[in-house]
Formats: C-alpha cells, structure tokens, sequence
C-alpha cells in the first residue's frame, strides 16, 4: 500500500520503499523500522512519509549489537524507529539496548498477535475479498496499533519538503481512450489510484467478472489484470461467453496472471492443463514451482508511451512462448 498526495505517505515495508525509490533489489534481512523521512536529492520526493519495515531476521542482527546495512540509507532521515512483532518484555529491551548507539528514538513497539495475522499464498497474503470478517480484523488491528505507537509524535516529526515542478500528475498515461477490466478473484491487481487519474481526464473505464462468464462492454481495449487465474482455471477453461467474447474484443492487453490466459494453456500445480484464450502462443506452468524474482526496466514497443519499471515476482514457468514482444526488458 502506498499512500501518496497526502501529508504522510506510507511504504509497508523495504521492498515498498525500493519499489517506488530503487530498482536495485534488496535483503530480505528486513529491519524493525518506521522512519520519518527526507528523500535524497536523486528521488523526487512525494512528501514526507514514513517508511515501515517489517521484522524478519533483525531480532538476531540487533542482538549481536550490529545495526542492519539497510538502516544506513544514504541521504535518508531516519527520525524514529518502531520495533515489530516484539516477542516479550525482555525482547524488547535486547532490541532497544542494540539500536541505541545510532541516536534514533524508539516510537513505540508493536508485539507479536494473533489478531494480527492474516492467511497468505505464493505472490502474498489472500486477497481481501476472499476474507471473512475483514472489517473486525482491521479494526481490531487498528487498536492494537494505535495502542502500541506514538501518534502523534510521529505526526509531529513530519517535515514539508520541495516538490519538483511537474507538467503533468498523471503516473501513467492510459493505453486507450475506453477501457474495459476484468476485476474479480482471478483478475484483482490493478491499482485504484492509476484508475482514479485515468477516469479524471475522461477516460471510460468498465468492469465485467470472467469467472461469472461475463463478456466485457464494448471498449477500445480490453485489460486482464494480474491476479490468481492459476486458482480459478477450470472455472475459466468452461467460461464460454467470456472466452468467445476476448476473440471479438477490439484489442485485448494482459499482465501477469491476465497475460498467461491470454495463452494456449495454464497448467496448474497438480499437473492439470486448462485451455485458455488462445489469443497467444504460449503456454505457462505451475507444476514445478520457481521463484522469479527482480526489477525490469521496460521499454515498451506498443501500448504504453513511455518507458516502466517493474518488478517481477513470480512462481509460473513459461513453457513456450512465440510472438512479437510488446517490451524490451533489462
């Protein structure tokens, strides 16, 4: 989640912050940090935010009495730190004698709950709308947060900062003047705010469910998000009104999930093979799981006008693919 165009933006953990900042990839060492910050110079900054990082193996680094390589950013305030998943009265004290030697105040201290955790799958946790009493669970978290942090001195650490002039706020310029979505359980990784921009300069923006067997409403383009489709295959393969509709479709644009049934066939990780569109010659694997893992720098050659970072994180192979590339990737 990031929260931009407000006075605190928030990066839910390192990845997130090397996400919008970097495109270098980074430790998974991850350190128990919330940090206030002033962006460096080589960054246009959004505005002051915080930056969390979640706790994985900084207890064990802490405790030797070495601070992470990761809380050394350059050119980066660290005003406060917030210790997470803290697993006792005692931990805390080890986490809290370790860090003291870098002179950063301790902003509050999040111990481990139950209450705080959540179901997760290959690619992240499950998606929110497949979870039961969601609305408790954020609640319930947001207590237990509110009761564990100082507030308001973190909101008091916030600081304004010089925003470079931009021509336009647009982050990415849509690919069609209609667009139609597919949005359900197998197709969910699109990013409202991109869609908030897009719907504000007029562009006509449509959803339609493939796993209802829904066909898309008439629109330049059609878009198949990323998301779960290797979860929900068979029920796609049967789809009918939706697979005859795609080879109707005007233009048909798909990422991740939504590129792989855009192919002949997914086979899923039982070794089952489902057809799909039939739109690409390719064919994609999650029989034999293997992490994919890095940032891209794309140039795309069609649909977009100009050039992306991406991260690619995934556990799908690709058995076959033939077929003009719509990007140059490095």
């Amino acid at each position: 989640m990031y929260l931009f165009n407000s006075s605190l933006n928030i990066f839910p953990n390192l990845r997130a912050f090397c996400d919008k900042f970097s495109s270098e990839t980074t430790s998974n060492a991850a350190i128990a940090t919330t940090a206030a910050t002033g962006f460096p110079p080589k960054v246009e900054p959004c505005c002051p935010g915080l930056i969390t990082f979640i706790i994985s193996l900084f207890a064990k680094t802490a405790e030797t009495g070495y601070a992470p390589p990761e809380i050394a950013f350059p050119n980066i305030k660290i005003s406060g730190i917030i210790l997470n998943k803290v697993g006792s009265d005692k931990h805390k004290r080890i986490l809290t004698n370790a860090l003291k030697p870098l002179g950063i105040p301790i902003l509050g201290s999040i111990y481990r709950h139950q209450e705080l955790s959540l179901p997760s799958r290959h690619l992240g946790l499950v998606q929110a709308q497949e979870l039961e009493n969601l609305d408790e669970f954020l609640n319930n978290a947001a207590e237990i947060v509110t009761n564990s942090i100082d507030i308001k001195r973190i909101l008091k650490l916030m600081k304004p900062i010089q925003r470079a002039k931009q021509e336009t706020n647009l982050f990415l310029r849509p690919p069609s003047q209609s667009i139609s979505i597919a949005n359900d359980a197998a197709f969910s990784f699109t990013y409202p705010h991109i869609l908030k921009e897009w719907r504000r300069i007029g562009v006509e923006i449509s959803f339609f469910s493939p796993l209802k067997n829904e066909a898309p409403k008439k629109s330049d383009l059609v878009f198949l998000p990323g998301g779960y489709p290797e979860l929900h295959a068979e029920k796609l393969a049967n789809a009918d009104i939706f697979k005859s509709s795609m080879k109707k479709a005007n233009a048909v644009y798909g990422e991740c999930g939504g590129y792989m049934t855009m192919g002949n066939g997914i086979i899923d990780s039982k070794g089952k093979r489902h057809e799909m569109l039939n739109l690409l010659n390719l064919e994609t694997s999650f029989e034999n799981k293997k992490l994919h893992l890095g940032y891209r720098n794309l140039s795309p050659q069609s649909i977009w006008s100009s050039n992306l970072k991406a991260h690619e994180f995934h556990y799908a192979s690709t058995l076959k693919a033939e077929g003009k590339s719509l990007f140059k990737a490095k």
